[in-house]
C-alpha cells in the first residue's frame, strides 16, 4: 500500500495592518475591558495593543509595557475560552532571546528606554492569541503559528483586557501616570 502523495492548496494571501480606536472609557485599573472584533475583520495573525503613554509625573520602569496589563481573556458567546496573565508570559517571552535582542524587542513593543526618564512614549502590546509566538517561546521565528479565525462557529470572538493601575508602571508608586482615556487603540495584523 502507497499512501498519497503529499500535496497543499496554494492560497494567495496577504498582510495588512488595521489600527482602530478603542472606547475611550479604557484607562488605568480597568476591569474586564470587553471589546469585539469589527465584524469585517475575518483572520488575523497577531494582534496589538496600542497605548500612548503620556509624561508621568516620576520616572517609568525599564519595560513599562510589561506592567500595563494584568490579564487578557478570550470569549466565544460568552463562554471563556483562555485567559493569562500578561507579564508572567512576556517576562517568560523576554527570558528566552539574547540581552540585545531583548533591547531591541522592548525598545519597539513595551518602551524601553536606555535611562529612566518620564518622557511619553508609545507601547505595543501583543495580544497573547493562541497562535501568537509570543506564548510559544519561539521569539525567532519568522513563519509563525497559523492564523486566528475572528469567529468561533457563528459567535464573534470579544476580548477582555484587564489593565493594573497607573502606579505599577512606575518607579515611585506614590506617583501616578496621567489617564490613557482616548489613547488606546487595537492594531490587527489581519489576513487577506
Amino acid at each position: 500500500l502507497v499512501p498519497p502523495q503529499y500535496g497543499r492548496i496554494r492560497t494567495p494571501f496577504v498582510q495588512t495592518w488595521r489600527e482602530e480606536a478603542v472606547s475611550s472609557t479604557l484607562d488605568w485599573g480597568a476591569n474586564n475591558f470587553s471589546i469585539y472584533l469589527p465584524e469585517s475583520l475575518r483572520v488575523v495573525s497577531s494582534m496589538y495593543l496600542r497605548i500612548q503613554l503620556p509624561v508621568a509625573n516620576s520616572a517609568y520602569k525599564d519595560y513599562p509595557g510589561l506592567y500595563a496589563i494584568k490579564t487578557i481573556r478570550l470569549l466565544s458567546a460568552g463562554q471563556e475560552v483562555y485567559t493569562c496573565d500578561f507579564f508572567q508570559h512576556m517576562v517568560d517571552h523576554l527570558q528566552q532571546m539574547k540581552d540585545e535582542e531583548v533591547k531591541d524587542f522592548a525598545t519597539a513593543y513595551l518602551g524601553y528606554e536606555a535611562s529612566l526618564t518620564t518622557a511619553a512614549r508609545n507601547v505595543m502590546l501583543p495580544i497573547l492569541l493562541f497562535n501568537s509566538q509570543y506564548l510559544m517561546r519561539q521569539g525567532r521565528d519568522n513563519r509563525g503559528h497559523g492564523v486566528l479565525p475572528c469567529y468561533l462557529g457563528q459567535n464573534r470572538l470579544e476580548i477582555q483586557i484587564t489593565l493594573n493601575e497607573s502606579k505599577v508602571m512606575l518607579g515611585d508608586v506614590s506617583s501616578t501616570v496621567p489617564t490613557i482615556s482616548g489613547l488606546c487603540s487595537l492594531m490587527y495584523h489581519e489576513v487577506k
